[in-house]
């Protein structure tokens, strides 16, 4: 769906007449194009964006579906917009209340034919799960972050100033094709590591020392966002400690992470970690953000959200410890919300393999299971990321054609499957089973080995009959 037919079906509902867009990124997101200075207006019918002299070329060629008009001295933004709620009789008018300052607001109120309306909740709203195409910008925007930090690990060394560093990152965003910072980067060691937000500074990085490089860069218009931790040389028992249960912590987190889940419980999965391991009071900060055209965006991962989050939202996993004049470590990869399973990190880098348990293994290769087992397997194949099923090999299953369809409560499957699936008091059919595509599958493990979904028959004829027990 286009994200102006987003804003129509807003419009639709009843509460406001038109949407008045005064924020670069809700502009953005309504023209899915970037003209830095403008506003937009919304209606039922038609849509206007109106911009000065520098970049009226420019919107005229890049915003089929608007009306596009320049504004100058004598055609002021407030004249346009009189000038266009007048043709489609607007007597409401929605604005951004979060963004507009109070001398524009104050402008607006008074030159305006229509009555503003707090609307700045709704505006932002479909902005939370993210279009396809929109993820596509975004792993984009990983991918050129990925390359700057592997390309800084043959930079970084003691004597270098936490600037110089800063500077060294900076110039390759650049390089490696982004459209610059998604906000300033953080470049900090030693005891300033301690520092969640720290600035870098003239200190000099030392053998021993932790960095903390947190930065992201912009694609499209869309943000990434990344953290890593690195020891320079050496590191002590505690900081090693340290380390690995931030690790542990972020890993929780993201196991936790999943459509219907609230943010406050994927902050709990998180903070668990660190709490049982000690560090009560050293993780001070949420465990997670959105993400998208803004590097902070709603809704967040926090103690403070137990709304459910919802699927298409692309969300920081950061958790951290901090140790006041020692030293602190944050780990950050960004995630994407998915209906059925477990988020995926979207940096690349960080999955080997998917692992799934099937109720039954076919005889002809094809898996029996649960809806689950099958999105996996789509997800790992459309990713290049081999998948491995476990379950019992059977060979009296049933057939495509006696797959069943059978009615689920949808208590039943909001718990099993998502708040996505079914709203609250819809009755949804669902598969009883599915049959996975043994293409789909890299490989089946069993009580005597992994085998291929094609080469099952040597499985029964090696004796397998299919009844074990899988210890992990």
């Amino acid at each position: 769906m286009k994200n102006i037919e987003k804003y129509r079906n807003l419009i639709a509902k009843g509460e406001v007449d038109a949407l008045l867009l005064t924020s670069k990124h809700n502009r953005m997101y309504a023209a899915e194009y970037c003209v830095a200075e403008g506003v937009s207006v919304i209606c039922k019918e038609e849509s206007y964006y109106f911009t000065d002299f520098r970049y009226i070329e420019a919107a005229q060629k890049n915003l089929p579906g608007f009306t596009v008009v320049m504004t100058d001295a004598d055609h002021p933004y407030t004249k346009l917009i009189n000038d266009a709620i007048a043709a489609h009789t607007v007597k409401t008018l929605g604005f951004e209340d979060d963004s507009l300052t109070v001398e524009e607001y104050t402008l607006y109120n008074t030159k305006l034919n229509a009555v503003l309306h707090p609307y700045s909740a709704e505006i932002n709203a479909p902005r939370q799960s993210k279009e396809p195409w929109e993820i596509e910008y975004m792993k984009k925007a990983q991918e050129i972050t990925d390359r700057t930090f592997e390309d800084l690990l043959n930079v970084i060394r003691p004597g270098m100033t936490e600037k110089e560093l800063c500077a060294e990152l900076i110039y390759r965003l650049y390089k490696f094709g982004s459209e610059g910072p998604s906000f300033d980067p953080i470049t900090i060691s030693g005891p300033n590591t301690s520092l969640p937000h720290g600035v870098p500074s003239e200190r000099e990085l030392q053998y021993g020392d932790f960095v903390t490089m947190d930065f992201g860069c912009k694609f499209g218009g869309y943000c990434s966002d990344m953290t890593r931790t690195v020891a320079l040389g050496f590191v002590t028992e505690e900081m090693d400690k340290v380390y690995h249960t931030v690790l542990e912590a972020q890993l929780a987190g993201i196991a936790a992470t999943k459509a219907g889940v609230t943010g406050k419980a994927m902050d709990a999965a998180a903070r668990k970690v660190i709490d049982d391991a000690g560090f009560v009071g050293c993780f001070g900060h949420s465990y997670g953000h959105s993400l998208g055209l803004l590097i902070h965006e709603a809704p967040n991962a926090s103690m403070r959200n137990d709304k459910p989050m919802p699927a298409g939202a692309v969300v920081s996993a950061e958790p951290g410890i901090y140790i006041p004049d020692e030293f602190g470590v944050r780990i950050e990869d960004v995630t994407v919300i998915t209906d059925n399973m477990p988020a995926f990190v979207m940096e690349r880098e960080h999955v080997d393999l998917f692992t799934c348990a099937a109720d039954a293994i076919c005889l002809d290769g094809y898996v029996v299971n649960k809806v689950g087992t099958l999105q996996i397997a789509i997800c790992a194949n459309h990713f290049g990321i081999p998948t491995f099923v476990t379950g019992a090999p059977d060979i009296g299953h049933e057939t495509k054609d006696t797959v069943r369809i059978e009615m689920r409560d949808p208590d039943f499957t909001l718990q099993a499957m998502g708040v996505r699936t079914a709203a609250a008091g819809v009755k949804g059919y669902y598969p009883a089973f599915d049959l996975t595509p043994p293409h789909l599958i890299s490989g089946i493990v069993t009580d005597r080995g992994v085998f291929s979904p094609f080469d099952l028959q040597r499985y029964f004829s090696s004796g397998g009959m299919g009844e074990y027990e899988m210890v992990v």
